[in-house]
């Protein structure tokens, strides 16, 4: 049996301390997504096309933010930006250059904005659905990265 080299076992700790920094963060955003999410993407995506047919993505997306604005959520754009301007890493191979700590402060949260996104989650109609679920989803990721950087800090 080899014996470790000392550059092997640092790594392996740091990978360690990085997985667990990871998995930290998905059991917070887990406390605060909960169950946001009522079907999987696919059965999503199909009753969407049955719905909608003749909508394209940009289409689609251009009803679920006026959908928003109509209810009057004002910060979806806000938090879309936000979310777009950082990569969560792949496990595999790990990036242990990106951490959760590295992801930027997000936009504070207007009062309100959750409830009126929460009317809407279990809509029958498919894009006031969708827009109401991505924009917990994005609120949700907003709330447990304040969280975890409140701790970390």
């Amino acid at each position: 049996m080899t014996r470790k080299s000392r550059l092997e076992k640092v790594e392996a700790r740091a990978l360690e301390k990085w997985r667990k920094a990871w998995e930290r963060s998905a059991t917070i955003y887990d406390k605060h997504a909960g169950d946001i999410f009522t079907d999987t993407a696919e059965a999503f995506n199909d009753a969407l096309q049955k719905a909608h047919p003749e909508l394209d993505a940009n289409e689609i997306e251009a009803r679920m933010v006026a959908f928003l604005e109509g209810l009057g959520v004002t910060q979806y754009r806000v938090f879309e930006a936000w979310f777009n301007s950082y990569d969560i890493p792949e496990d595999d191979p790990p990036d242990l250059t990106c951490w959760p700590s590295d992801i930027p402060a997000p936009p504070d949260e207007r009062p309100g904005e959750w409830e009126k996104a929460v009317l809407h989650r279990h809509s029958a109609e498919p894009i006031p659905r969708l827009a109401a679920e991505l924009y917990l989803f994005l609120l949700a990721t907003a709330r447990a990265t304040r969280e975890e950087q409140t701790e970390v800090r």
